[in-house]
Order: structure tokens, then sequence, then C-alpha cells
């Protein structure tokens, strides 16, 4: 599964499935874009999720062989309200716990959790029952702006990083 965010990119863009047919392309036309991407012989979509606080912000529940999941993208832009922000996403979270499946949020917060400051606007957050995932610098000017935060607390999939050519944010890699 490859999630991106800033994509700027319309639904019936398709570069990954286009090139790749056992891919598939969901784009969310969000103000600044938003993309979740899949292997079909991996994951199966199970349905799209609404998205009803005031986030840029796009989900789904997926299936793997092992497990139902639910992929919750989120883009915040760095001058938007930070208090609001981690409000709205808690009250989102909160309504796919109903769900009972393993939830997994992902993306660029702009929240560099280097700031202490930005570690305590997190904790509502974390303590839904997530666990953070990156503790690197996924930025190129060194902040950790992009996170992956997942309620399954023992995983052996390791998170591991790799410099884009065409971005100024680090791709993560995280086994599901």
């Amino acid at each position: 599964m490859l999630c991106f965010t800033e994509t700027k990119l319309s639904i019936d863009h398709k570069v990954i499935q286009g090139n790749h047919l056992d891919w598939v392309e969901l784009h969310n036309p969000t103000p600044h874009g938003l993309c979740i991407s899949y292997k079909i012989s991996k994951i199966t979509l199970i349905r799209y999720l609404n998205i009803v606080f005031e986030i840029e912000a796009f989900a789904c529940i997926f299936e793997s062989a092992q497990e139902r999941f639910i992929v919750l993208l989120v883009y915040r832009p760095p001058t938007s309200n930070i208090k609001h922000f981690i409000d709205q996403l808690k009250k989102q979270i909160i309504r796919f716990q109903r769900f009972f499946h393993r939830i997994i949020v992902l993306g660029d917060f702009n929240l560099d959790q280097n700031k202490q400051v930005n570690v305590n606007h997190l904790k509502p957050i974390l303590h839904q029952n997530f666990t953070s995932r990156v503790k690197f610098a996924t930025h190129c000017d060194g902040g950790i702006l992009d996170l992956i935060l997942d309620t399954q607390m023992s995983t052996n999939s390791s998170v591991k990083w790799l410099p884009s050519a065409y971005s100024d944010h680090f791709m993560i890699f995280y086994g599901l």
C-alpha cells in the first residue's frame, strides 16, 4: 500500500494504476490532494469511510490476508489551527473505533515531533491507544512532520525511510 499527501491531483489521474494493472489508486481531491494506492492481489477495499469532521483526510476499511484495518490518511496545512485539527482528528478517530478494527492514522501532520510543544499537542491522539511509529526526521530540514500512528501495539514491522527526488519529505516504509 502506498499513501500520498499533497498530490494536487484529480480523481481521474492514474499514475500507478496506468502502469501496473494489479494496483488501484484511490484519489480524494481535497484542497491539497490525498491518494491511497494498493495492490489488489494483497489488499481488498471493503468500503470508503465518511470524514464528518473538519480535517483534510481520506479513510477506508481494507482487508489483507490477516485482518481488517482502517487507514486514515491526513494532511494538516502548516498554518492551520493545531488545537482545532487535533480535536477534529480525535473525534473522527472515536467515530471509527466503533468498527473494532485496527486503525492506522498517517500523513503529513506538520507538527515537528522534535519539539516538545508539538509532542504535547499529539498526546490526546496517542491516548486513544495509538503508538507513534516514526522516530526519525521525515523532512529535508530535519523535522519529524510525517507520522504513522497505529493501534496495533506489537508489530514486527520496522519503519524505514528513503529520500525522494520529488519532494522535500522523505518516503516512509512501514509494513502492515
